[in-house]
């Protein structure tokens, strides 16, 4: 069994449909906010109730966003979350650059295979506000871009994993981490 942490909705939305195309399954726990301590009690708390059930934990993998954040911080959270988990399961902190839309933007294809929209492949993770990027190539066809699970999801079931995993750290460490046996 995987555990995995994100930070909303719309990135479970993602890891969900990334989790469908490679024939993997986890329990994916949202972090509300950014205390670190609460997730990894939150991490702390499954594993005890599934190693109860007999269920053993062999991964946990946490994204953490880096939206406006210095590095500096976003791994020291990471490190105070290892520090508390490490001795449960294989861990894997994964910091994404800058928010879970890159990983969308790694693979525009998706985008031509979900709605239409075409674009020139870019850097991802070069992208500050990549959900802002995506809200303006949306109003190329007269849509916006509302962040939700459902809209993420599709999105994110059409991405080429290969493709993605060329253009995007995060997405190729994430990758890894599923895969790592």
């Amino acid at each position: 069994m995987l555990i995995i942490a994100v930070e909303g909705e719309s990135d479970k939305g993602v890891v969900g449909a990334l989790l469908n195309r490679l024939g993997k399954h986890a329990d994916i726990l949202l972090m509300r906010g950014n205390r670190p301590t609460k997730i990894a009690n939150k991490i702390v708390a499954r594993t005890i109730k599934y190693v109860g059930k007999g269920i053993r934990i062999e991964k946990i993998i946490v994204l953490k966003d880096l939206h406006e954040y210095r590095e500096e911080v976003i791994r020291k959270h990471l490190e105070t979350i290892k520090k508390r988990v490490q001795h449960l399961a294989r861990y894997y902190g994964i910091i994404v650059r800058y928010a879970i839309e890159a990983w969308i933007l790694a693979d525009v294809s998706c985008l031509q295979k979900t709605l239409g929209i075409t674009t020139r492949q870019i850097d991802p993770e070069s992208i500050e506000r990549p959900n802002e990027y995506l809200d303006a190539l949306f109003m190329k066809k007269n849509k916006r871009y509302v962040k939700s699970r459902t809209l993420l999801y599709e999105l994110a079931k059409n991405i080429d994993i290969n493709t993605a995993t060329k253009n995007s750290k995060s997405f190729r460490e994430f990758i890894y981490a599923l895969k790592d046996p």
